[in-house]
């Protein structure tokens, strides 16, 4: 574990080592350029820490020897407040779907400008796996001739929607889940949490690290989280009535936005289900959700787990159809209305 100011970092060791080995080529003056770097695993995962954690001793003029920045250089402080000429950062635009062929072609013709400081000039495409087709074609022209000192990072949950051009042509960083006990002893030790509390956000984090410190800095995002897993596990002994409610009360924004709530609930809903079955074979301490051990009981008790195996294929329908672009809400109501 270490820390640095975008989180701590635990976990990972393999991808961090494979780090510090371009760090320690980068000091003895090699040029550690690839055609492109892709991170992945799921959101929360910590795949955003660990490259910042390289990009900030990338730049740092006083790294330890055991790669920790000095977080004092002036790399290190415009690393962390964002004022890097050199780093350019691309995401998907407020609203859109998907990135579009203007937002790779700027971030290529600034990759190909000189460098402000006589460093690496970096470009980081967050949800690479929403590059429209357009985009990722004009992406792989410059994957195909890269140039030295420029070093291109894609970051993505979803590796099976890049392209396998694009793939083919990258060094590839898996990010597996993170130990739930790595979380736990950490929310424990240097965080100070109750056990209890501390063992309830750990399992809610599902080995992801990021996601933790999420739940346990934002009260609101935590206890929001709480309802939506009650709500969907009490659905299973309710009326159809109650069960619209409760999507109604979710308040859905409208677009792309919208359809990105949807999603991110629909894999709550799935986790429920998870852990009610996990609930029916009795192997209570891989439960996700602690904090609701009652309801997911009770509803283990009551439901047939066929009703309970129906219900995840619907919610696995209604992701399916809101990425098909079907109204988000709709595809919510239809499915909680049938499981």
């Amino acid at each position: 574990m270490s820390d640095n100011n975008f989180g701590p970092i635990l976990g990972h060791e393999r991808n961090i080592d494979f780090f510090k080995k371009l760090l320690t080529l980068d000091r003895q003056g090699q040029d550690v350029t690839t055609s492109s770097y892709i991170l992945s695993g799921p959101v929360g995962i910590g795949k955003k820490t660990v490259l910042f954690w390289f990009l900030q001793n990338l730049l740092c003029s006083e790294p330890s020897p055991e790669w920790q920045p000095c977080g004092q250089c002036s790399g290190c402080q415009q690393l962390q407040y964002g004022s890097w000429p050199d780093m350019h950062i691309v995401k998907r635009e407020e609203g859109k779907k998907n990135i579009s062929i203007e937002q790779v072609r700027d971030l290529i013709q600034k990759l190909g400008l000189s460098s402000f400081l006589n460093s690496y000039k970096v470009g980081i495409i967050y949800e690479a796996d929403r590059l429209s087709l357009s985009a990722a074609n004009a992406l792989l022209k410059q994957l195909e001739e890269p140039n030295a000192q420029v070093l291109i990072f894609l970051i993505t949950s979803s590796l099976h929607d890049l392209p396998l051009t694009i793939v083919s042509r990258s060094q590839h960083l898996h990010f597996q889940p993170v130990a739930v006990d790595l979380i736990y002893d950490y929310l424990v030790k240097e965080r100070h949490l109750k056990r209890s509390q501390a063992k309830n956000i750990a399992q809610l984090a599902a080995g992801r690290p990021s996601l933790a410190w999420q739940l346990l800095d934002q009260p609101d995002y935590y206890q929001a989280q709480l309802i939506i897993a009650k709500n969907f596990a009490l659905s299973f002994a309710s009326d159809i009535n109650w069960r619209l409610q409760t999507v109604n009360d979710l308040h859905l924004d409208s677009g792309q936005a919208g359809s990105d709530q949807a999603l991110s609930i629909l894999d709550t809903w799935q986790n429920v289900i998870r852990d009610i079955l996990i609930y029916t074979y009795g192997e209570n301490d891989l439960v996700q959700h602690q904090a609701l051990a009652e309801e997911l009981q009770q509803t283990a008790v009551r439901q047939p787990v066929s009703r309970l195996l129906q219900a995840s294929r619907l919610v696995t329908q209604a992701k399916d159809y809101v990425r098909a672009n079907v109204n988000a809400k709709v595809a919510l109501e239809q499915a909680i209305i049938n499981i």
